[in-house]
């Protein structure tokens, strides 16, 4: 699943940015993590995963579908930063 059918089915995942998401990776126990590598790469498990999105969820006042919540923290794939796809999504709608 792309970034662009992430927001689509869950149009709140606009709101990950990558402050927040660094902000939950270390509350979950994580005092360094790389967005340049991949989740697995950064020592992710399925449980801690699972304990971001629900970290998440909460931090943002938000639900998150279990098909994006898998799409989104998949182990061989760098973390995605939402707001960015965002902002380039507006760019590119007015055609810069």
């Amino acid at each position: 699943m792309t970034t662009a059918e992430m927001i689509k089915r869950c149009p709140d995942m606009a709101k990950i940015s990558q402050s927040v998401l660094l902000k939950v990776i270390h509350k979950i126990g994580y005092s360094e993590f790389d967005f340049h590598k991949t989740w697995a790469e950064n020592g992710f498990d399925d449980l801690d995963g699972v304990e971001m999105i629900m970290e998440l969820e909460k931090e943002l006042g938000i639900h998150i579908d279990d098909d994006v919540a898998d799409a989104f923290i998949r182990h061989e794939q760098k973390p995605a930063v939402f707001t960015e796809w965002v902002r380039n999504e507006k760019l590119n709608k007015l055609g810069i």
